[in-house]
């Protein structure tokens, strides 16, 4: 309900959604693989794919405007609202829940466990990387600066093969003096890898600088209102 209210319509049924395919999914795990103690004898390595699957999972949801339930909406509603990225807001949200992790509650009695309460810290600071990390592969494209002479043919392959604008200046060289025209386009990483054969293939000589770049805003990537 908090989601649908300061997240959207949208992202509060996806919420929804997410939360009932992970708890049907855990019982089916539960009734497929039936466990009474962990997989290994390692908790470092648990911990290891513990982060990385979870982070890597949290990622993907968040990448498409949703969340899991608990405190992500949370992290989602700090994000929107701060200049926090998501793996800032995450860390926000579920510090004091790792942090409490140092005190063991066992009948009736109160303990302190170091080793749970560092490796809970150590899990959480991990996975605030991986999902910042994760989000940015995903959103992950080239920008091109490409210097040729043979412009017109570049510029036909990027409108009508890739489907992407361009901006076209001209130039000239420093050292010949002869013009050149100066293309500048962003694409995603796989169409990035087709542009760079094909400038390659039509201009020789061409000069290519190529960036990547995780910040796009404008038609046909992110909008620039969000």
């Amino acid at each position: 309900i908090v989601g649908g209210i300061f997240l959207g319509k949208e992202c509060g049924l996806l919420t929804v959604y997410c939360s009932l395919m992970l708890s049907l999914e855990n019982w089916l795990f539960e009734l497929l693989i039936p466990l009474n103690a962990p997989l290994s004898a390692y908790p470092l390595l648990e911990l290891v794919y513990a982060v990385l699957l979870t982070g890597i999972g949290s990622a993907m949801i968040f990448k498409s405007k949703a969340s899991s339930g608990g405190t992500d909406i949370v992290a989602l509603i700090l994000k929107k609202h701060t200049s926090m990225n998501v793996g800032t807001a995450l860390l926000c949200t579920d510090f004091l829940i790792a942090l409490a992790t140092f005190l063991n509650f066992n009948s009736g009695t109160i303990t302190f466990s170091a080793q749970t309460g560092l490796f809970s810290m150590l899990g959480l600071f991990a996975k605030v990387f991986v999902v910042d990390d994760i989000i940015d592969s995903i959103n992950m494209c080239k920008s091109f600066t490409i210097i040729t002479t043979k412009p017109d043919e570049i510029i036909s392959y990027i409108t009508s093969e890739i489907h992407h604008g361009a901006t076209v200046i001209d130039a000239k060289g420093a050292y010949t003096g002869d013009g050149k025209s100066v293309i500048m386009t962003v694409c995603r990483r796989s169409e990035a890898i087709r542009l760079r054969k094909k400038v390659e293939e039509i201009d020789a000589h061409s000069f290519i600088i190529i960036n990547k770049t995780s910040e796009i805003m404008g038609k046909g990537f992110r909008d620039n209102v969000n």
